[in-house]
């Protein structure tokens, strides 16, 4: 099958707290892919608009997102969201769609959403993302 992880020309920066089985799962990673994989357990607003300042993207696949501020951040940042399409998430990103709006003059969206909060929605909404990042580079 496809290969699975991280592979490819691609960095990840991962942050956040929570249960004690995904910082263990940041750590080894980090261990396993060095200078590909970083991993921040904790939480630093400072830090957080740092990272999402230097990214490409931000993926958030939140399961529930009432509101949510970094997909905000991103879009003034420039770097491209791609999220879960629930709440404040679904509510606050644009499905990006390539191909030109005649009645507007210019591209539609933002980012990415995916309906389900797993690996296949994470998968297709970052496809979506480095699909348009391969093929409509003046569109990125």
């Amino acid at each position: 099958g496809p290969p699975r992880g991280v592979t490819g020309d691609v960095q990840l920066v991962m942050m956040g707290s929570g249960e004690g089985r995904y910082a263990e799962f940041l750590m080894r990673a980090e261990s396993q892919f060095k200078g590909r994989v970083v991993g921040y357990v904790g939480f630093s607003p400072e830090m957080e608009h740092k990272i999402i300042a230097g990214a490409d993207i931000l993926i958030m696949p939140s399961k529930y997102e009432p509101c949510g501020l970094p997909q905000m951040y991103a879009q003034r940042y420039g770097t491209i969201p791609v999220v879960h399409a629930t709440g404040g998430l679904k509510d606050s990103v644009v499905q990006y769609s390539p191909f030109y709006n005649k009645t507007l003059g210019e591209d539609i969206g933002t980012g990415w959403q995916f309906t389900a909060p797993d690996e296949g929605g994470v998968r297709f909404g970052l496809w979506n993302a480095l699909h348009t990042y391969k093929h409509y580079k003046d569109s990125w």
